[in-house]
């Protein structure tokens, strides 16, 4: 299914880190990963992290850069590509991320908020998904 290949995906991504730009240098991966920073389970979202967002967190030890609850990037509700996915009755997510890590504190986020979140004058809004924006300092 789409979510073991999404692992499968994100696994390969870390151990890419890992091997070859991952250590002391200062890190920033940033994308939509297509899955939720909680788990999904009988249709709520529980306190655990979710596998994908787990790797980058707890495996890698980076940093959210936008950690927010109520603000999604993926909103069914709203956007109108977003509803024409495979998948219809989708609840608005948080699929898209900026994950950090700077082992000698070189930077830090400053600023973050979503951006692409306003409808065009055609009424439509750029993707199926807005963007993270963050200001590092």
């Amino acid at each position: 299914t789409h979510r073991y290949i999404r692992g499968l995906q994100a696994n390969e991504l870390t151990q890419e880190l890992r091997k070859n730009i991952y250590g002391e240098a200062p890190t920033i991966v940033c994308g939509d990963i297509n899955s939720h920073h909680k788990h999904w389970e009988s249709g709520n979202w529980t306190k655990d992290m979710s596998f994908e967002y787990g790797l980058f967190v707890e495996s890698l030890g980076m940093s959210d850069a936008f950690p927010t609850e109520e603000d999604y990037t993926y909103n069914p509700k709203l956007n109108a590509f977003a509803q024409l996915g495979e998948v219809k009755n989708r609840v608005p997510e948080r699929l898209d991320y900026i994950f950090f890590k700077c082992p000698q504190n070189q930077f830090a986020p400053t600023t973050s908020k979503l951006i692409f979140n306003e409808r065009q004058k055609n009424g439509h809004f750029l993707s199926d998904h807005f963007g993270v924006l963050v200001d590092f300092s």
